[in-house]
């Protein structure tokens, strides 16, 4: 990165600071790059299925290469059926997830809808995933599977529905295929009522609330 080739942009201020203005996000791949001298994919770590941090198109990440001057090679090979079954289980596992969120916002349903990417244009497509109630945490945990969750919740509907059901007895998922707008639509249920009540009994300030 400060070698003399990259001098025109990488600049140090009147501290020997470095300040690059640049993606944020995609810029740990750039610093994997330089601890161990390898470029990672997202599609091949699987990074983008990591909820704790946030997704980098493989588009960004091309940009970001292209602007630190880093050499690169596009995998040749198309993903294996391994690598999309872990793609899948990552989609099943966000989804899980968000049944969490849902209780956490004291809430007992969420619908969850997934457009058809190919109805939308190049420049300026519409959004590809809504979530009502909007969960921040929810919508995390969904949005890098954006582009595909359309697609595997028609091909795997029914293994999508198997797992959430032997994951947890009081959840419910009804996955639902919509053809105006063209979109999948999947409301998930908690038959597990809010009871203020027991929450209250463990409430550390319940002393106070007497």
């Amino acid at each position: 990165m400060f070698q003399d080739r990259n001098r025109t942009i990488v600049h140090a201020n009147d501290d020997n600071e470095y300040f690059i203005d640049r993606n944020g996000h995609a810029f740990r791949y750039i610093l994997e790059f330089y601890r161990n001298g390898e470029v990672i994919w997202p599609n091949e770590s699987f990074l983008e299925n990591d909820t704790n941090s946030a997704y980098v198109s493989r588009c960004e990440l091309l940009k970001e290469f292209d602007y630190f001057q880093i050499p690169f090679e596009i995998p040749e090979a198309l993903p294996t059926s391994q690598m999309l079954a872990k793609r899948l289980d990552g989609f099943m596992n966000a989804l899980l997830e968000c049944s969490f969120d849902i209780k956490f916002a004291f809430r007992t349903y969420m619908s969850i809808k997934f457009y058809d990417y190919s109805i939308s244009g190049e420049e300026n497509h519409p959004t590809m995933l809504v979530v009502n109630p909007y969960i921040n945490s929810a919508y995390k945990k969904l949005r890098p599977f954006e582009s595909c969750g359309y697609t595997l919740s028609i091909y795997f509907k029914e293994e999508i529905n198997a797992f959430m059901r032997a994951s947890l007895s009081k959840l419910s998922c009804d996955i639902r295929k919509v053809k105006s707008p063209d979109c999948v639509v999947i409301r998930m249920y908690i038959r597990d009522n809010i009871d203020c009540e027991e929450i209250l009994k463990h409430s550390a300030y319940k002393k106070l609330l007497v």
